[in-house]
């Protein structure tokens, strides 16, 4: 659901272990920065969020990093 995507994506950061959570610091400002603009383009959302936050910060990151099965 489309509403939910920016609360999705606050999840899925959070779910990451804490060693490289803590790159990604404060959570909501990095999320509203890989939303602005954000078109689906066929990934799963956890490889989309993933190439727009190494594009955002430059910091390489791993889909497999985020835990999909702890959001509620």
């Amino acid at each position: 659901m489309p509403g939910l995507l920016r609360e999705k994506c606050l999840a899925l950061i959070r779910s990451r272990p804490k060693s490289t959570r803590k790159r990604f610091v404060p959570v909501p400002e990095y999320v509203d920065r890989v939303l602005e603009n954000f078109e689906y383009d066929g990934k799963s959302l956890t490889d989309a969020l993933a190439d727009r936050l190494f594009r955002i910060s430059g910091t390489r990151v791993s889909a497999d990093d985020f835990q999909p099965d702890a959001l509620e």
